[in-house]
């Protein structure tokens, strides 16, 4: 991960421990979060739809399909958005 820092190289001189991120990596951090939106809202909506006519075998696959998406895209948006954690995670 790119990680930008201050002249001093001490991360964010406003909020000493919070480390400033690339552009690139802040844009992917948006776009995931968008797509999670995305998907929340059609999985809202189709909850909606099935309250009144039920899903159908394909609608549940594809239900299913998308949960699968979102939750990878939520541990994705995780592990860019505090990378701290992840490294930490991994050395236990």
């Amino acid at each position: 991960m790119e990680v930008l820092t201050n002249r001093e190289g001490a991360g964010c001189p406003i909020f000493p421990g919070l480390v400033l991120m690339s552009s690139g990596i802040t844009e992917r951090i948006r776009r995931i979060r968008d797509e999670i939106i995305k998907l929340s809202k059609r999985q809202t909506e189709m909850l909606r739809l099935a309250r009144f006519g039920g899903m159908s075998q394909a609608d549940v696959e594809e239900y299913d399909e998308r949960h699968k998406l979102i939750m990878k895209l939520v541990k994705e948006f995780a592990r860019f958005s505090q990378p701290q954690l992840f490294s930490q995670q991994e050395k236990l």
